[in-house]
């Protein structure tokens, strides 16, 4: 067979990602590797969990994809799968309602990641780390995977309107105050 028959007959069978507003994307294992390295899963569990979800049925969605990493990692280290749990991407979105020290979140997000009112949360982008408080986003209309920040925390985080950034949840318990901010971490 030729490379060109083979090529079309494993795009024939790719897996396929459904997003929420129906819209249908190729499985991307390099971005799946991505989230769970920035979650803390090591290297080589990323791969293996990666490779295994690649396998999987022709159409997820992304909430499937999610769920079945869970399991994945749950299986093989529930640290791990904890960690994942508590991560998410994030579109950042600068608001100047926003107070600095504030992230505004959708209620989906508050409500998947478990986060009250007030809690301390992190978010990441390249080694700096910014620790807000999130807050239920109020009345101005917020997509899904967006966080809502004041331009001075963007700035601490080093990150541009409309670029993604990792939100991690913290210990449980309400923030104290507005937290550190800017500071350099380890990935």
């Amino acid at each position: 067979m030729s490379d060109i028959n083979v090529r079309m007959e494993e795009r024939s069978w790719m897996r396929r990602i459904v997003k929420v507003d129906g819209s249908v994307v190729p499985f991307d294992r390099t971005k799946l590797v991505r989230s769970m390295r920035a979650a803390g899963v090591d290297e080589a569990t990323s791969e293996d969990v990666a490779g295994t979800i690649a396998s999987g049925t022709e159409r997820s969605s992304s909430q499937e994809i999610r769920h079945q990493v869970m399991q994945e990692l749950g299986a093989r280290d529930r640290e791990s799968a904890e960690r994942y749990d508590a991560t998410r991407r994030l579109v950042a979105k600068m608001a100047i309602e926003v107070e600095s020290g504030v992230a505004r979140l959708p209620e989906g997000t508050m409500l998947s990641m478990r986060l009250g009112q007030g809690e301390a949360i992190q978010l990441r982008n390249d080694g700096r780390a910014v620790t807000v408080r999130a807050e239920l986003n109020g009345r101005a209309v917020i997509g899904k995977d967006e966080v809502r920040l004041n331009a001075e925390d963007l700035e601490r985080l080093e990150v541009e309107d409309g670029q993604r950034i990792t939100l991690v949840r913290q210990s449980p318990g309400p923030a104290s105050g507005q937290g550190r901010t800017g500071d350099p971490i380890e990935e």
